[in-house]
């Protein structure tokens, strides 16, 4: 929790607008469940240039955090 707390401070310092959502929420925009590798998979289709980086089953966290970054740019923006 102090992290994510450090986080949100340097966020307001430098008055950035932040947006909170569910998991729920931008895995249903996306069509995911909880399978893992369907993740990876969109994130690869999604992003090509960066397939590379989601092609380790270990790799899951780091596409969904890919796909939460597009959920923002697409509906967020």
């Amino acid at each position: 929790g102090q992290g994510f707390g450090i986080v949100q401070m340097a966020l307001a310092a430098h008055k950035i607008e932040t947006h909170y959502v569910t998991p729920a929420t931008w895995k249903k925009y996306f069509g995911l469940n909880r399978e893992k590798g369907v993740s990876r998979g969109l994130a690869m289709r999604r992003v090509p240039s960066a397939a590379d980086l989601f092609k380790r089953v270990k790799d899951d966290g780091r596409a969904e955090a890919t796909l939460l970054a597009l959920y923002g740019e697409e509906k967020v923006r």
